[in-house]
């Protein structure tokens, strides 16, 4: 992934150790094939889904990952995982996500 712009994340454990069997490599990285990508904020569900909000290629983006740390794809468009979509003129960007 050298060279990319990216979305990661990663997982402690209740214990504050880095969760190893959380995604690839003890984190997730999520591409969007954009020049600028920024996470912003994130909150888990009451099913233990996680969402993500930010920003890529500037426009606003919702990614919902399983617990697990793959993309659910069962959520977004066409089962990528996300929405992504502009909601102005300029950069748009979640800033604060609350499920």
């Amino acid at each position: 992934m050298e060279g990319n712009n990216r979305l990661s994340l990663t997982k402690m454990t209740d214990a504050g150790i880095l969760d190893t069997v959380f995604g690839t490599d003890d984190r997730v990285d999520i591409l969007f094939n954009a020049f600028e990508q920024s996470p912003h904020s994130v909150d888990g569900g009451v099913n233990g889904e996680i969402y993500l909000a930010g920003e890529a290629d500037g426009d606003f983006v919702l990614v919902r990952l399983n617990a697990g740390g793959s993309l659910d794809t069962k959520f977004g468009t066409d089962g990528t995982g996300y929405v992504k979509t502009p909601v102005g003129t300029a950069c748009d960007s979640g800033r604060e996500v609350l499920i």
